[in-house]
């Protein structure tokens, strides 16, 4: 019973991590940044995968898409 309690401990130990990571950057980015629906969305700007800097702006009037890993 101990090996089926370890490994479910862990899981939730890094689930409450990311948990709390996630409420913390939000926090951090503040309320006034969330798109709310029908609203645009805040303005950013972000390294591509070869490192250029990349801003939302530079999308104006098209259909954007993000994707991201961790």
């Amino acid at each position: 019973m101990i090996r089926n309690v370890a490994p479910t401990m862990a899981l939730a130990a890094v689930v409450a991590a990311g948990a709390a990571l996630s409420v913390d950057r939000a926090t951090a980015i503040g309320p006034g940044a969330v798109a709310k629906p029908g609203m645009p969305a805040p303005a950013f700007s972000a390294p591509d995968i070869t490192g250029k800097t990349v801003s939302l702006g530079d999308y104006a009037g098209r259909i954007v898409i993000l994707e991201w890993t961790n």
